[in-house]
């Protein structure tokens, strides 16, 4: 039985339900704000998330990716295994020549 099709979907999954969390975070915050006395209702339902789903999510897109490089086509020595995260990148569309380095 040929696994790499369940394993990239998996890979997917965990990418939403990762990314997906953390771009919530900030809908919660927004909701906070306009009623502060829940505020620390919000930062707690932020910190569940994150401890409880987001940061495992993250391990798994971690593993299963790894696992989908030994076990699929690719190789680890191909330039997009090797790059960072596409955020500290040098080839970010945000991190132009003109932009000065520190």
């Amino acid at each position: 039985m040929d696994f790499y099709p369940w394993l990239k979907l998996l890979h997917i999954f965990f990418a939403i339900v990762a990314v997906g969390l953390n771009i919530s975070y900030a809908i919660w915050q927004a909701r906070a704000a306009r009623e502060p006395e829940h505020t620390g209702y919000a930062l707690r339902g932020i910190k569940f998330l994150d401890d409880r789903v987001a940061n495992p999510s993250y391990a798994g897109l971690l593993v299963v990716g790894i696992v989908l490089v030994l076990i699929g086509p690719w190789e680890f020595t191909q330039l997009w295994s090797m790059r960072r995260s596409p955020c500290t990148s040098p080839w970010a569309p945000w991190r132009s020549s003109s932009t000065p380095r520190r």
